[in-house]
């Protein structure tokens, strides 16, 4: 008889209903699944993103192809007048046996800029569409606004009228403010690129005319040691114009910032470029 009673008891205990089971805490905060999924998408697209920026600074080329005696570095392309230049000048000495890469962000400049590479007839040429930096990662490029004339010049090369596009924004600055709008991009620690596309012995001539990122470029080059891939580097200065931050001073207060007519910086990196044996002259157009 105890027996089945306490089956009987049992069998109660089974279907009655359960009180609802408190939150802990833990629970109590809790995201939503929705809120929790919202994140996980939008940390999988940040770790692609970061991925794919990575990635630009891998090789260019195949290790099984045989490569030029000269590699030619335009940072800072723009439609390509540099190239030109350089062609005329003999730093480009033999097309068919110089490697050119131009690193050229801003997407108005492709077609151009392609057209005038593929004049030239060089032993190969690639157009990079990323900005060089200190980091392969996502970021904002501030591109020009104001409107690009072109012109035909001596039946090959194209004149415009505009400055360059930047990696800092220039629309609030105190001297010559530029309007832009702003372009999700993938830097590339350029760096890392050198170790990447730089073969032992050959030749390589970089021109960096980046808009004001050349300060951090050259220190993170130097402090890397990669300078040494470098045999000459001309270089074109952005301090007073865009980084005032790096070379002026600012007056008490809240006063306007002034500068002198040099950046202290430049000479500065100027000399520690020279003493690790890299031949380095200023870029002017």
């Amino acid at each position: 008889r105890d027996s089945m009673r306490r089956r009987k008891e049992d069998n109660n205990r089974r279907i009655t209903p359960q009180e609802p089971r408190p939150l802990t805490r833990a629970r109590r905060r809790s995201a939503p699944w929705s809120t929790r999924l919202c994140v996980v998408v939008a940390l999988s697209a940040t770790t692609r993103a970061a991925a794919e920026c990575a990635a630009s600074a891998t090789p260019e080329r195949a290790a099984t192809e045989p490569r030029l005696p000269t590699m030619f570095v335009d940072l800072g392309a723009n439609y390509g007048s540099s190239i030109d230049r350089a062609v005329e000048k003999g730093i480009i000495a033999d097309a068919k046996a110089t490697e050119v890469y131009a690193f050229e962000p801003n997407p108005k400049f492709e077609e151009p800029l392609t057209e005038l590479l593929e004049l030239h007839g060089f032993g190969f040429w690639k157009l990079v569409p990323n900005p060089a930096y200190v980091r392969s990662e996502e970021t904002v490029f501030y591109v020009d606004d104001r409107p690009t004339v072109y012109s035909k010049h001596a039946g090959k090369s194209l004149k415009y009228d505009a400055p360059g596009s930047s990696l800092f924004d220039r629309s609030h600055a105190e001297t010559r403010p530029v309007e832009a709008h702003a372009l999700r991009v993938c830097t590339i620690r350029f760096a890392d690129w050198l170790d990447a596309n730089v073969p032992e012995g050959q030749r390589v001539v970089v021109k960096m005319d980046i808009e004001g990122a050349e300060f951090d470029v050259l220190e993170d080059l130097l402090h890397s040691q990669t300078i040494g891939k470098i045999d000459t580097l001309y270089i074109e200065w952005h301090g007073i114009k865009i980084r005032p931050d790096l070379c002026c001073k600012r007056a008490s207060g809240t006063g306007p910032t002034r500068c002198g007519p040099t950046c202290p910086l430049e000479k500065a990196l100027m000399t520690a470029i020279a003493e690790r044996g890299v031949h380095v002259y200023i870029w002017d157009e």
